[in-house]
């Protein structure tokens, strides 16, 4: 409207204070112009989970370690930034709060033994720097387990000779009266009359 009050003798108005016209509308008529507007931004990628630990109660190693690293990360936070800044920011900014007790109940069930374990188990961004020093400490106190490495090999497996089975042979009765084999003395009348021809007395029963 101020363009048009500026020169009144022209429909259009005046010509410095007339509003340009785009050439492009917008993205919904023209969403080829915009592709060039775009921001793209990477996903970091996933953190991998980190072990699931029972409760447990504190022993005295669990709290030499945690004063061990309290310690540690005060004097790396001085160092680093100096003394002002440890009184007034903290020395979390070093280690967290939360990474600290981490590596403590990590280290009690023996889940941290390299620096992969400690990025892996904690989320520590400090890893890569201060890993190695952090370790030690670690294992200083709470020494880590040596896990021994099975070798594999593609030796065919020996074959051993199977065993042959024994053959159990069943023993046959024998009659005590007449010697005979397939009955006992309670048959022996009887058998040894009708099937052999032979004669016992009945007192053999």
């Amino acid at each position: 409207i101020d363009h048009l009050a500026c020169d009144q003798s022209s429909s259009y108005g005046c010509s410095h204070c007339t509003p340009i016209t785009p050439n492009v509308c917008c993205d919904i008529h023209r969403p080829s112009a915009f592709p060039s507007f775009d921001t793209l931004i990477s996903q970091p990628p996933k953190l991998p989970n980190h072990s699931r630990l029972p409760n447990y109660t504190m022993g005295p190693k669990e709290y030499k370690l945690c004063e061990a690293l309290e310690d540690w990360r005060e004097e790396k936070m001085a160092e680093k930034y100096g003394c002002s800044h440890l009184i007034d920011i903290s020395p979390a900014t070093i280690m967290a709060d939360s990474a600290l007790d981490c590596l403590v109940n990590c280290a009690h069930h023996e889940k941290i033994r390299t620096i992969e374990d400690l990025c892996k188990e904690t989320h520590w961004l400090a890893t890569d720097k201060f890993g190695s020093e952090v370790l030690a400490i670690t294992h200083h106190i709470i020494p880590a387990k040596v896990i021994k490495h099975v070798t594999l090999t593609n030796a065919p497996l020996q074959r051993f000779p199977l065993a042959s089975p024994v053959l159990t042979v069943k023993k046959s009765n024998r009659c005590s009266a007449c010697q005979q084999e397939g009955h006992n003395n309670m048959y022996c009348y009887t058998f040894c009359s009708v099937y052999s021809g032979l004669t016992c007395s009945p007192e053999c029963n």
